[in-house]
């Protein structure tokens, strides 16, 4: 089973949640905003998009587990890995990154 980067299932969760096509995301993340500015144009909460957001990764590796694909200490070590992440990825725009690469 192929695993999908886990920037790559933040961005399908989020999108479910908000219920928002990638292309009028990818607008509005050129205009400088983030998934937590366009959740909040759409009435979400940062904190119920990070919630959402969190429970299908737990999912997915509950998931992973159950068939073998993972070990549960490798599920508990994702489980802690993903939690900052998620947080930076939502509150992420395209301009923070363009300067934290200029830096």
């Amino acid at each position: 089973m192929k695993q999908q980067g886990i920037g790559e299932y933040n961005m399908q969760a989020a999108l479910e949640l908000l219920s928002i096509e990638k292309a009028t995301f990818a607008e509005q993340v050129q205009a400088g905003k983030s998934f937590v500015d366009i959740a909040k144009d759409r009435g979400i909460s940062r904190q119920k998009l990070i919630r959402y957001i969190n429970v299908r990764l737990y999912c997915q590796n509950r998931c992973c587990t159950s068939k073998g694909y993972i070990t549960q200490d490798e599920a508990n070590q994702k489980k802690q890995a993903v939690l900052k992440e998620v947080e930076d990825f939502v509150d992420h725009t395209q301009t923070k990154f363009e300067l934290d690469e200029k830096k």
